[in-house]
């Protein structure tokens, strides 16, 4: 009777131990979604605050329409998901079979073949007439160990704040979760680090996108993309 009683409050001692492990391990979820979210909030904010802060300095003849349109074509929710992947952020975030990335990867191998069609009937190797050259000039920050005289375009699946062939964004499946992973990174840099060396650390990441002003985003993309058509350039 005294080993029977002994093995079942062994058993009631290991039911509460086990109790105790879920009841933390899910606190510890909710603590981690809890901050996910703060450092989302953060980092939605004080990015879109940093590129206008940048577009400001560079456009400042720039009206509210224009404000709006660079904006929306550097940071919608395709174009975070876009430099996620394009340089590798997201291998460090998600499984490499994750349904996350899977979809979404397909869906730029495409739009990346037909940016690059597209810049190759142009007879350049960018969106503007003025090619490579032209792409090499208005670039300033964008850090590498290349010269100059190396650096190439590398964006071509975006078109005018979406993946080329889409003029409307993504289904949510596909870009959400790593837009938000984004600006969750961002928010960590700036509450670690601050706001400017938060955009020190994920502005060149924007280069390529900063230096296309309001005129060349609605005379190259408004025929793929609706958010050059959304954003009419107003009065300055």
């Amino acid at each position: 009777i005294a080993l029977k009683e002994a093995r079942e409050d062994s058993h009631i001692e290991q039911v509460t131990r086990d109790d105790s492990s879920t009841i933390t391990l899910e606190a510890d979820i909710v603590r981690a979604a809890l901050l996910r979210d703060t450092l989302f909030f953060v980092g939605n904010y004080s990015l879109s605050l940093a590129i206008s802060c940048e577009f400001y300095h560079r456009y400042p003849n720039a009206s509210s329409g224009d404000m709006h349109l660079l904006l929306a074509c550097a940071c919608s929710d395709d174009v975070l998901a876009y430099i996620a992947i394009k340089n590798g952020i997201h291998k460090f975030m998600y499984d490499e079979e994750s349904d996350t990335t899977s979809k979404i990867l397909a869906e730029m191998m495409i739009s990346d073949a037909r940016g690059l069609e597209l810049w190759k009937k142009k007879g350049k190797e960018w969106i503007l007439s003025g090619g490579v050259e032209e792409f090499r000039n208005r670039c300033q920050m964008i850090p590498c160990s290349k010269n100059q005289d190396e650096l190439y375009p590398k964006y071509e699946g975006l078109a005018g704040g979406r993946f080329h062939g889409h003029r409307d964004k993504l289904p949510n499946d596909m870009s959400e979760d790593l837009a938000f992973s984004m600006k969750a990174i961002a928010g960590s840099l700036v509450l670690s680090l601050g706001l400017e060396s938060m955009w020190q650390c994920l502005g060149p990441l924007f280069e390529e996108l900063l230096i296309l002003s309001p005129d060349d985003l609605r005379r190259e993309y408004s025929h793929i993309s609706d958010l050059p058509n959304n954003y009419h350039r107003g009065r300055r």
